[in-house]
């Protein structure tokens, strides 16, 4: 008797194609849930679903390593900061990536169990800009997920504290090595 799985691949492609289609696509609109709602403010939430913009950042994570001198002399031509980290890479994320990788952070939102851990350094960060009138609006998301926890500014003042879980950040790292960009070890 024949069957389809029988020949190789076939589960795995079976599997794959089951879900995948249980999963919502990276062209499927971002919904925040009610616990994202409540840990992200709205301009943070719209600057990272809606921005022109949104940049994928890996940060060393120690704000003491930032010496302007010193990252001259280790061939750095870009000094940049976000928040008082230095960004080793940036990667400007298309709308497929971006819908993906916030939806990644909106599922460790909403995974987080309460746990946390006594440390903040973060590797990870994502950054955008809305258009305003006068000035455009900067949102920064630090985000440690060693500790399993984010802090957000809005034109460089800290507008709250959240808690995640570790699953993003397979995701965020991921897009970062595609583009050659280095995400410090622990």
């Amino acid at each position: 008797m024949f069957s389809p799985l029988a020949r190789p691949g076939a589960l795995a492609a079976f599997v794959l194609s089951f879900v995948s289609g249980c999963s919502p696509s990276d062209d499927a609109p971002l919904e925040a849930s009610d616990v994202v709602s409540e840990a992200l403010p709205p301009t943070v939430r719209r600057a990272l679903e809606e921005a022109e913009e949104v940049r994928l950042l890996s940060l060393d994570p120690y704000p003491e390593a930032f010496d302007p001198e010193a990252w001259r002399r280790r061939g750095y031509d870009r000094l940049e900061r976000c928040e008082e980290y230095a960004v080793l890479g940036a990667v400007p994320l298309d709308d497929s990536t971006r819908r993906r990788v916030v939806r990644a952070l909106y599922t460790g939102i909403d995974e987080n169990d309460g746990r946390v851990s006594a440390c903040f350094n973060p590797r990870h960060a994502l950054s955008a800009t809305l258009p305003g009138d006068p000035e455009p609006t900067k949102v920064e998301v630090v985000i440690c997920f060693e500790c399993l926890s984010l802090q957000a500014f809005v034109d460089g003042e800290h507008a709250t504290n959240a808690l995640t879980s570790g699953s993003p950040q397979g995701t965020f790292s991921a897009v970062l090595t595609e583009h050659a960009i280095r995400v410090p070890d622990r």
